[in-house]
């Protein structure tokens, strides 16, 4: 169950062996998030001031959001990638997160790949 491994990991790993993904996870989803709602914010804006005949009709209320949406997630999605990376590692590897930094300082294509 749930539970009995949870009590397996805190006995065996101690209970901060429960946030060990915690600092990385943070490290690509903070950049991420704020990239996101950054970037859909001024292209929504943009793309109404650019298109101010479509006020109200369909164009304005399915297209804006999507084409919006779909720039903000490119460019959220390359904001975010290194740290992606570098959770990843942690996650397959068992890297600490300290040994994973190192690792993508030696290794600078690294933080690419999969881009």
């Amino acid at each position: 169950s749930s539970l009995a491994a949870v009590q397996q990991i805190v006995a065996d790993e101690g209970a901060a062996a429960l946030y060990r993904g915690l600092g990385p996870i943070l490290l690509k989803e903070v950049p991420f998030v704020v990239t996101k709602f950054v970037v859909f914010d001024r292209v929504a804006a943009l793309l109404a001031a650019a298109l101010p005949d479509a006020q109200g009709g369909a164009l304005l209320s399915v297209g804006l959001p999507l084409a919006a949406g779909s720039v903000a997630g490119l460019f959220a999605a390359l904001a975010s990638q290194p740290a992606d990376t570098l959770l990843t590692l942690t996650n397959e590897e068992g890297a600490t997160l300290g040994s994973a930094t190192s690792r993508l300082a030696a290794e600078l294509r690294l933080p690419l790949q999969g881009v």
